[in-house]
């Protein structure tokens, strides 16, 4: 045991080292069987995995005591952060669309998982400004058919009135907590009839609103729409279709005269649905904002570069960026690409890095027949299998995206560099066939087993730094490997391997 994180009438929480990989675990130990939970964590949170949410190890109990042991997420709570600084209307942006995320994967679950104790302690923030949400000691699985919960459980104030026995809890309750975070860390109040009149931004304020309203039918319905609204996508929508119905008009007229996209172009320049990607293009074209783009412009340009809210003009700037994400300097915060139909506008595009956005369809990639190198870590990204059509791409990155099949980019032939770290990727199983990657990084992702990584018949480089496994052994009988990249903790499950590679094993 190192520590005791934290203590109250339930139990007790410590941060513990694994005595074999030294790696730190959070144990909860709870002391009174007869106040548990319905369903404990291990129960609850079975099947769930998921980058935000810290993997459960293991369920310890006897006679007298129940002890939880999970994953432990590296960081500070909000309520630490806040002691030092206000948070920023993008920060707080950022954290709750990360909240967001994870919501809508534990509600998507079958049954919904609930949280119901969703509060600045149990949110972690680490440098990298990714989300961690702790604590489901609270959360229950939704139950179609009950009409109450049959025990109260939150904290007050972040609690919703579904909770003290008004109804029973739902995805619904965990947006109520939701918006009663973000009013705190919008005013560092959990007032709700004063707290979002606080709120300088009016939009922001009826976000507070409708998350934190008595009924639940009144609230978002879900944390998707809740993140639609906080970011403006809702309301972009609504602008959009307003805009159409102004252009139709002027088709009407101008379709008398001259073909209406001709003379658009003519007048005004191609036009983008994503800004940041027209600052990226402006910036790869030295363009200034008043300057009209043309379409034979666009057909010069061949490299994007976007690191959240900033576009490079090249490589060392993009680094930059990366450099300043890492070190969490406050520069940079996410972007807000959505969509990537733009990118079409660019016939002859070969490398793309369009980094912490927003993006979840890639469709539009597959159209564009000469890239060869895409970097869109830090995306809420799931499925990639249209990347099958790009006969020339050699280099994917996709860190910290939900992608969990690559199977078929067995089509893509020449892609020769793999980078799945930090993704929900379990088994070699979900790249298998991929016979021509020389170099694949799975760093902090959750793979388990090397099972199958034999398919990768021309692998020269792994690296499993910050993973969970420990049986390196598929890797000996593979010819072409010359590097093994892994951590400290993995030194004594190397240490079996050792006298039998052929390979270098290099620790981080």
């Amino acid at each position: 045991m190192i520590e005791c994180l934290a203590h109250n009438d339930f139990g007790e929480t410590f941060l513990v080292k694994d005595r074999h990989t030294r790696v730190d675990l959070v144990a909860k130990v709870y002391l009174d069987l007869a106040r548990l939970p319905e369903g404990t964590e291990n129960e609850v949170m079975r099947g769930v995995h998921h980058k935000g949410i810290p993997a459960l190890v293991g369920e310890f109990q006897n006679d007298q005591m129940l002890c939880v042991v999970r994953t432990y997420a590296p960081g500070r709570p909000l309520s630490e952060f806040a002691l030092e600084q206000a948070f920023s209307q993008a920060q707080v942006i950022d954290i709750i669309c990360q909240l967001c995320d994870i919501l809508t994967y534990l509600h998507q679950q079958n049954p919904p998982v609930i949280h119901r104790d969703i509060k600045p302690q149990n949110v972690i923030l680490d440098d990298s400004g990714q989300v961690t949400l702790i604590d489901f000691g609270s959360s229950r699985r939704f139950k179609a058919d009950e009409q109450a919960d049959t025990l109260c459980f939150g904290t007050r104030y972040y609690a919703a009135p579904e909770q003290y026995g008004f109804a029973q809890t739902d995805p619904r309750t965990d947006i109520f907590s939701l918006g009663v975070l973000m009013c705190w860390m919008f005013t560092g109040t959990v007032d709700l009839k004063e707290g979002p009149k606080q709120i300088q931004n009016h939009h922001l304020a009826r976000v507070v609103e409708k998350c934190t309203a008595f009924s639940p039918e009144a609230r978002y319905q879900s944390a998707r729409q809740a993140k639609d609204a906080l970011t403006g996508k809702t309301l972009r929508t609504g602008l959009l279709v307003s805009f159409a119905s102004l252009l139709l008009t002027l088709v009407a007229i101008f379709a008398l005269v001259k073909p209406v996209q001709t003379l658009w172009t003519a007048l005004t320049g191609v036009h983008f649905q994503e800004p940041m990607i027209e600052s990226a293009v402006r910036a790869s074209l030295g363009l200034d904002a008043s300057e009209p783009i043309t379409e034979q412009e666009l057909a010069s340009v061949q490299e994007l570069l976007i690191f959240g809210n900033h576009a490079a003009k090249t490589e060392d700037e993009f680094q930059q960026y990366g450099n300043s994400f890492v070190t969490n300097d406050g520069t940079i915060l996410r972007g807000e690409i959505v969509s990537l139909a733009d990118l079409e506008k660019m016939p002859n595009l070969k490398h793309i890095s369009l980094v912490y956005q927003n993006i979840e369809d890639v469709t539009p990639l597959a159209r564009l027949a000469d890239l060869e190198y895409i970097d869109l870590r830090h995306n809420p990204i799931a499925d990639v299998s249209s990347f099958s059509a790009l006969e020339r791409l050699s280099a994917l990155i996709l860190f910290d995206t939900q992608v969990t099949d690559l199977t078929k980019l067995s089509a893509c032939r020449h892609l020769n560099m793999l980078d799945i770290g930090m993704t929900p990727i379990e088994s070699a199983a979900a790249f298998s066939g991929l016979n021509s990657v020389q170099s694949l990084y799975l760093r902090r992702g959750s793979i388990q087993s090397l099972k199958d990584i034999q398919t990768l018949t021309s692998l020269e480089t792994i690296a499993l730094s910050q993973t969970a496994v420990r049986d390196f052994s598929p890797l000996l009988g593979m010819d072409r490997l010359e590097t093994l990249e892994v951590s400290e903790d993995m030194r004594s499950a190397t240490d079996e391997i050792s006298g039998k590679a052929k390979f270098a094993i290099v620790f981080q």
